[in-house]
């Protein structure tokens, strides 16, 4: 999520970027490969993390998504906001059949899903928030289109 997102020393303007290294932060919760996933930020969490807890690379890169898209428009109104919170809330009482349901209102809310962002990196965009997780590109495409852009 972006305040987990640090900056070595702060810009003078957008050009700035370009020399500025970014650090990420609470790498506390991070958990391996397969591992179980303990802690979530529900804003930032893909929905089959409700029905499957086991830690995969294709989580992340949702969670890139999000983050970009937050950073890009200053706004955290995904379309799936709702069903994932309350997917969470179903968990937490044990009601599968509710998370279930919710996980399926939120892949097809995200489905449909078309961000205001710039034509440089929407379709980049959709398809790390793609509701299908194998659909999603890897970390590496992600670094490789992104660092085309620059």
């Amino acid at each position: 999520k972006p305040k987990n997102v640090f900056l070595s020393r702060r810009p003078r303007d957008p050009d700035d970027l370009l020399t500025v290294d970014f650090k990420l932060g609470d790498l506390g919760s991070a958990t391996r490969i397969n591992g179980r996933i303990t802690q979530i930020t529900t804003e930032y969490a893909p929905p089959e993390v409700y029905v499957d807890d086991a830690a995969k690379p294709y989580i992340d890169v949702f969670a890139l998504g999000i983050t970009m898209y937050v950073m890009l428009t200053r706004n955290l109104d995904r379309p799936d906001l709702n069903e994932v919170n309350d997917a969470y809330d179903c968990l937490l009482r044990g009601d599968l059949s509710c998370v279930k349901a919710k996980v399926d209102e939120a892949r097809r809310k995200l489905s449909t899903w078309n961000p205001a962002v710039p034509d440089e990196v929407k379709q980049l965009l959709k398809s790390m928030l793609s509701p299908d997780p194998l659909m999603r590109p890897t970390a590496k495409e992600v670094s490789d289109y992104l660092s085309k852009l620059i």
